[in-house]
């Protein structure tokens, strides 16, 4: 038995996607295609978006990390400075 289209359908088959049961999704009017342009553009975007998500979180670790580093070295220089020990002089 034939369906829509000439495909093979077997006496009596349950049409289990929506473009089987529904005659209108058939004739292509729902989709759209935009051609190269579209993809080049589409590419485009990504591309734009992903350079400005790297950029942000370059900019973003130069301008952090000093806040975070500057504080960790007063602390380790006070911690050292508390495990040193006066050297003994030895006066001659």
């Amino acid at each position: 038995m034939r369906g829509e289209r000439g495909r093979y359908r077997p006496p009596n088959a349950v049409a289990t996607f929506r473009a089987e049961r529904d005659s209108d999704l058939n004739r292509g009017d729902a989709v759209e295609s935009h051609n190269v342009l579209g993809t080049l553009w589409a590419a485009f975007g990504m591309t734009a978006y992903y350079l400005a998500l790297v950029w942000i979180n370059t900019l973003l670790g130069m301008f952090l990390s000093p806040l975070f580093i500057i504080p960790l070295t007063w602390l380790q220089d006070r911690m050292s400075a508390g495990r040193r020990r006066p050297e003994p002089s030895t006066v001659r």
